[in-house]
């Protein structure tokens, strides 16, 4: 049996160094699929760079309620999430680091 430890659904639209429009959901992270709604009000309407900034992604923590079980703590989810969804923007971004 698989079972995911959490998972990741985006679409980012940018036009002219702006984020113009932002949708996050996460799975596995909550009773069911959550929106990251926090995360999406951070971004839209900034410039890219601001996606740069960990204090962004903070309020995920509002969003989420991830469970502990022997797969994943709740600590542990918490970071991965946050993370991942950082690590996944400044990608599609461009800003990624090599």
């Amino acid at each position: 049996m698989t079972i995911a430890i959490l998972n990741l659904a985006m679409i980012l639209q940018t036009e002219s160094g702006v984020i113009r429009e932002m949708r996050v959901a996460m799975g596995a992270v909550a009773p069911t699929a959550v929106r990251l709604g926090s995360v999406e009000r951070a971004l839209i309407g900034k410039p890219v760079q601001t996606a740069m900034s960990p204090e962004v992604y903070a309020g995920i923590e509002d969003d989420v309620k991830p469970i502990d079980d022997f797969r994943a703590s709740r600590h542990y989810r918490l970071r991965v999430a946050r993370d991942l969804l950082q690590e996944q923007v400044l990608a599609i971004l461009g800003l990624a680091e090599a």
